[in-house]
């Protein structure tokens, strides 16, 4: 039986913090799909003191858009490749565990690096460039998120200050109120005037009123004012009636500007834990990134010993072996992950390289 000669053993490739960064990455991706998809289904938000609130939401609707149909997609892909490496680990190892029983050195380098240089390298590179890609539609999130910081601030001074758009529409309604409740006093004491609860009923001569006949019934604010009233409930009855509808606009205005107030500080909120999350996700992708960069390293190590030749293959086999569990329980777990995102199968070409080496090797 033929040894490699050295006196060192090998650093085998383990899956290092693999697992860490692709259980962040899935995390992230949840999390910003979360915040994406509420910003675009939030409806048109109608504030007229804030002109240019229409279009910010417009943006960071398109920006969440790109996020759920070409970014988030990238990060699944992210978490498969860590099952494809992990279907080619188990693909490779049969080879270069036989390669190192029989002390074929070059074989096990050359499938190393395959390994390394067709497989491993491209997932490192993908995870960087998802990584920017995340970083650049952090820049347009940071865009949104200040465009509405700047539309809550001007919205609450507008709206909500001492002299905002709700605070005046609160004194209006005050003083019509205070107005109503004159006239009902007016009315009340014109003539001759039974008052019950908020039932007025006039008693009197009068041939015609104002909108029609003596049968007319004038009804306001639970008012009702019955035809043959005297003049001077009628009159103030339309007057009542108008200050009334008044009265009732202000308070759905008032309404409406409350409830679109709230909505978009609710807004602003999502949209800044948008871009929060979306920096979690690059820095995720980031240290997915480095992991695949640190196994790399690893394969660097195992390929330099394995050129210095070993004395002990036995102690090779035993590390490969433990390193065959550590990437069989990353495979499971990255599809776990997978399967939670809907992806249920990752098909990866694993058969042609390994049988291009088996070949390369028999024919040597």
């Amino acid at each position: 039986m033929t040894t490699l000669l050295t006196t060192s053993t090998p650093t085998v490739p383990s899956p290092g913090t693999l697992t860490e960064a692709t259980t962040a990455v899935t995390a992230a991706k949840i999390t910003v799909d979360a915040y994406a998809n509420a910003v675009i289904n939030q409806p048109a938000l109608h504030l007229d003191k804030l002109p240019d609130l229409a279009g910010h939401l417009t943006t960071a609707q398109g920006n969440a858009t790109t996020w759920v149909e070409h970014t988030s997609p990238e990060l699944v892909n992210r978490i498969t490749d860590v099952i494809g490496f992990g279907d080619i680990w188990a693909a490779f190892m049969p080879t270069v565990r036989q390669k190192v029983k029989h002390g074929k050195k070059a074989d096990v380098v050359q499938l190393l690096q395959i390994m390394r240089d067709n497989h491993l390298q491209p997932l490192e590179q993908a995870a960087k460039d998802s990584a920017a890609a995340v970083s650049s539609l952090g820049v347009a999130f940071a865009a949104d998120d200040g465009n509405f910081t700047t539309d809550l601030q001007l919205g609450t001074s507008v709206y909500e200050g001492d002299q905002g758009v709700i605070a005046q529409l609160q004194k209006a309604n005050s003083d019509l109120q205070n107005s109503m409740s004159h006239m009902m006093t007016l009315m009340a004491g014109s003539a001759t005037a039974i008052v019950v609860g908020g039932l007025i009923v006039a008693v009197g001569a009068l041939a015609e009123i104002p909108t029609a006949g003596a049968s007319t019934v004038v009804v306001a604010a639970g008012v009702v004012v019955a035809g043959a009233g005297i003049a001077g409930v009628v009159t103030g009855a339309v007057e009542y009636n108008k200050e009334l509808k008044h009265y009732r606009e202000n308070l759905t205005t008032i309404a409406q500007d409350q409830a679109e107030m709230g909505v978009l500080t609710a807004m602003q909120g999502q949209i800044s834990s948008l871009a929060a999350a979306n920096e979690q996700a690059q820095n995720a992708l980031q240290t997915l990134a480095n992991s695949w960069t640190t196994v790399k390293g690893y394969f660097d190590n195992m390929i330099k010993d394995i050129n210095g030749g070993i004395s002990e293959y036995v102690v090779v086999l035993e590390e490969l072996k433990a390193a065959d569990l550590q990437w069989s329980r990353l495979t499971a777990t990255a599809a776990a992950l997978a399967n939670n995102l809907g992806v249920s199968h990752v098909q990866v070409d694993t058969a042609q390289p390994t049988q291009a080496v088996v070949t390369d090797t028999a024919a040597a």
